[in-house]
């Protein structure tokens, strides 16, 4: 009979297998429904993970993943607005497309937190505090966009991609291949399953920065690829997060009362074996006590 571990594996698989040609038709169809769908998957799969994280935050010792999956929920916010700020939704009107403006800032959050989550793996964090500092930290990147208007621009119309957007997509390359290497540098740290889980989805992010430094039609095959590997990343993330946060703890959980009942099983025989040895004493005792009193 096949592990749940397995199925899972399994299943997960064969929806990757489905989903790839069904979003890739989709694409053909309506360029705007893949978009909004692609990018809806990723904000889902981001705050599921931070559900899980922040639920299960006093149970987890490595706060490499409190401090990642708090974060995910600023990206899933960031990239809300970049699907929705696509000049093509019509929500934001009179500010142009927002759309490459958000999808930086979302990624530089995202790959910051994972830069500086390493740091967090044995030392304790203020889920709280931190919980502050991003909320601030998110408040101002949309006033510098509606309030301010500081925030470089990142597409032009009629020109394309300005300098500022592909260079960043260039640094943010190499923040995660940083993230990648103090990962790597930490794996003691990691179940060794999900460190491999982790660095792949950091390989499959910087393969999505790479993806959308190279399209030259936002309709594309490239743009569409891109968005595929943003879904694989953040998918290995959620998994990454639910084998630490949920399937991990609870093994740990199982095996330390595994190991109190055999240490109590073996308490009570220590200490039947000690009772028959002072019963023996005793009898012994007495029969010295006996053979005094007669010999008397």
């Amino acid at each position: 009979m096949m592990k749940k571990g397995m199925l899972t594996r399994i299943a997960a698989i064969l929806l990757a297998v489905w989903s790839v040609p069904l979003l890739y038709l989709i694409s053909r169809y309506s360029y705007n429904l893949f978009h909004s769908l692609a990018d809806g998957l990723s904000i889902v799969i981001a705050a599921c993970a931070f559900v899980v994280v922040w639920n299960s935050r006093r149970n987890v010792d490595n706060h490499y993943f409190t401090y990642l999956g708090i974060s995910l929920l600023f990206f899933a916010f960031l990239d809300l607005i970049h699907m929705l700020g696509n000049k093509n939704m019509g929500v934001f009107p009179g500010y142009g497309n927002l759309g490459p403006t958000f999808y930086i800032a979302g990624r530089y959050v995202l790959s910051l937190s994972l830069l500086i989550a390493p740091f967090f793996i044995n030392r304790r964090l203020n889920a709280f505090l931190m919980f502050v500092s991003y909320s601030l930290a998110t408040l101002l990147i949309l006033l510098s966009v509606f309030y301010w208007k500081v925030f470089p621009a990142c597409i032009i119309e009629g020109v394309g991609l300005t300098p500022f957007k592909i260079v960043s997509d260039y640094v943010i390359c190499v923040i995660l291949l940083v993230a990648a290497g103090l990962l790597f540098v930490n794996r003691q740290s990691f179940d060794p399953r999900v460190l491999r889980v982790l660095i792949f989805s950091i390989i499959l992010s910087i393969a999505t920065g790479l993806m959308f430094t190279l399209y030259t039609d936002p309709f594309g095959v490239t743009n569409m690829i891109g968005h595929l590997f943003q879904i694989a990343s953040f998918y290995l993330i959620y998994v990454a997060v639910i084998e630490t946060s949920i399937t991990k703890p609870q093994e740990i959980l199982f095996r330390k009362l595994k190991q109190h009942e055999e240490k109590l099983i073996d308490n009570v025989l220590q200490l039947d074996r000690a009772n028959a040895v002072l019963q023996q004493e005793i009898a012994e005792r007495k029969q010295a006590e006996k053979a005094l009193h007669e010999s008397d």
